[in-house]
């Protein structure tokens, strides 16, 4: 999956988070989601800031919680399925439109690593 942070003035590159092979099904862990906020989230944050994310299981796993307790990080606490609530949610709308705007041909290519290299730099171009 895609993954990106900003704030009033700052924000992160856009990361992929890969699927972790010693999970159930291959797909993202906590553990995978928390390399990626090792990377990437603690560059932007401030002391006293607040940080929201979707209510996925993976963002709300135990582990992740308590990775974020440990850093005195704030949560905004918010209803899964409100992507209105969620800042993010229309910024990922406007770069997939502009994705799709500049390389329509993503709508109908196959799943794969080039594919998803591929749309990572799109992201970026967009």
């Amino acid at each position: 999956i895609f993954w990106a942070a900003f704030g009033y003035s700052k924000r992160t590159e856009l990361a992929t988070i890969p699927g972790d092979p010693a999970s159930a099904r291959g797909g993202v862990s906590a553990y995978r989601y928390i390399e990626v906020l090792e990377e990437y989230i603690l560059t932007i944050l401030e002391t006293n800031t607040f940080f929201i994310y979707n209510n996925i299981q993976v963002y709300i796993a135990i582990l992740v919680q308590e990775w974020f307790a440990k850093r005195d990080i704030n949560i905004i606490d918010h209803p899964p399925f409100s992507p209105d609530i969620n800042p993010i949610e229309n910024l990922w709308k406007i770069l997939k439109a502009k994705i799709i705007e500049l390389y329509p041909e993503l709508i109908t290519i196959n799943d794969n690593n080039t594919t998803r290299q591929f749309l990572i730099r799109a992201a970026k171009e967009a």
